[in-house]
């Protein structure tokens, strides 16, 4: 069979553009979100549907934390005999480099009143300070309802990691509760952190 004559072969069709320009504009788009979120949460903010609402399995308080949550027990400092195990409640999105945790230790009833809480913050502080091998940017009181607090900035790098205790001393009760929020990038004037230790609640 002989080949056509060049003038009597059909027509070329011309190859299609389009998929290069819908691969171009996903990357454009794909650049433009990674930056967007980069600047967004390189600050420690948190998207709004990272944070969960927590309430603590023996119905004592609530609050929000951000991510999958797990649970340990907590062993306070040595120092106070006083100041007995409690637990820990530790969470993180994959969303965020922004972590968040609530820890409390129980207080033997009827001591809480010969207790200065200044001293469990300082023991708490110090203590804290070693384990995060951080160093401490600030500190000040703090008043939450009735209740004496203090709260303190951790730095190790771009690390910060901002802690709250508050001493609770309801007589039936007695806790130290230890609010934490840190991670790389975080401001302790955040509207993420201003977000998560005022959402805490005692029932």
């Amino acid at each position: 069979m002989e080949p056509l004559p060049l003038e009597d072969a059909p027509p070329r069709r011309p190859k299609s553009r389009l998929w290069p320009k819908l691969v171009l504009a996903f990357l454009c788009f794909a650049l433009a979100l990674a930056t967007f979120l980069g600047m967004r949460y390189r600050d420690g903010a948190v998207p709004d549907f990272a944070f969960r609402e927590f309430n603590a399995p023996d119905g004592t308080f609530k609050l929000l934390l951000v991510g999958e949550l797990s649970a340990s027990t907590a062993d306070y400092p040595p120092g106070f005999a006083t100041i007995q195990r409690g637990s820990e409640y530790r969470s993180q999105h994959w969303s965020t480099p922004i972590s968040t945790s609530l820890r409390y230790y129980e207080i033997e009833p009827g001591t809480e009143t010969s207790i200065r809480p200044e001293d469990l913050f300082a023991n708490e502080i110090a203590q804290r300070a070693k384990q995060l091998n951080a160093k401490v940017e600030m500190e000040a009181a703090v008043k939450w309802n009735e209740y004496q607090g203090r709260e303190a900035v951790f730095v190790n790098g771009r690390t910060r990691i901002v802690e709250r205790y508050l001493f609770v001393n309801r007589p039936t009760r007695p806790r130290l509760y230890a609010l934490s929020i840190g991670g790389s990038g975080l401001k302790a004037d955040s509207e993420t952190v201003t977000k998560f230790m005022g959402s805490f609640r005692l029932k």
